[in-house]
């Protein structure tokens, strides 16, 4: 299975380094977000707080450092930032953590970030409001029209618009400094050739609904991948970031 030479993949600076070797194995270039020390311990490093990939265009948080910008974009990647910085308390950190997939932004849209709003718009995507402002973290895109959720509304939301999605209870998800993680941060849709690839961190052998979820990956025509061991955990998600085509 080849990997996609025209993306790479963001992750969490503190995943183990075997696990970052088994989604390089994949044949992808993995490039480190930043932790973020004012940010709750738990989600200091996780890369659907810091940035929001739409299509070939990636939004930045404001903050991000010169290096690291300088880092993606000579990876070739078209790099936008916020008009604002992520602060505590919530909302403040989860302006660009809306969940896109679709053709579609699902987010509390008079939260989201404007950089991320315009950009949206500007692609054509539909804006679905929800009331959760953890868009991206409870719900990720698995693709061909699926989605899978933890949250209620943000499942109904979907349904209305015509999605096909698993919505499973909140809970039985890894996340240090809290009671329990979100599952689409433990989920990744990423794109390689003619493959769809959903990255499970964790074994779905040990989720309480991980049948069921496995079930619906595949019939979604994806592939689950599971990268590490135990428990599901959220990660904050790995995000594909797609170069800009000349």
């Amino acid at each position: 299975m080849a990997g996609n030479n025209d993306s790479l993949l963001i992750v969490d600076p503190r995943t183990p380094d075997n696990e970052v070797s088994e989604i390089e194995a994949l044949g992808f270039k993995v490039v480190a977000a930043e932790c973020l020390d004012f940010l709750y311990e738990g989600v200091k490093g996780h890369p659907d707080l810091q940035f929001a990939p739409v299509g070939e265009t990636l939004i930045c948080h404001r903050g991000i450092s010169l290096e690291k910008l300088k880092e993606l974009q000579g990876h070739g990647i078209e790099c936008i930032t916020s008009f604002a910085a992520l602060a505590l308390p919530y909302p403040g950190h989860v302006i660009l953590n809306a969940s896109i997939g679709g053709g579609a932004l699902i987010h509390r849209t008079d939260i989201t970030d404007g950089a991320l709003l315009e950009e949206a718009i500007r692609q054509g995507l539909r804006l679905i409001d929800v009331r959760q402002g953890y868009g991206r973290c409870s719900t990720s895109f698995i693709g061909n029209g699926c989605f899978a959720t933890n949250d209620s509304g943000v499942a109904a939301a979907l349904s209305e618009n015509g999605f096909r999605v698993f919505i499973s209870p909140y809970g039985d998800v890894e996340l240090e400094g809290f009671d329990y993680g979100f599952l689409g941060g433990c989920l990744s849709l990423v794109v390689t050739g003619s493959d769809r690839l959903v990255l499970v961190s964790g074994n779905l052998n040990e989720y309480v609904m991980g049948r069921e979820l496995r079930e619906f990956i595949i019939s979604s025509g994806a592939i689950p991948i599971e990268v590490g061991k135990g428990r599901l955990k959220d990660r904050g998600s790995v995000l594909q970031v797609f170069k800009k085509r000349n």
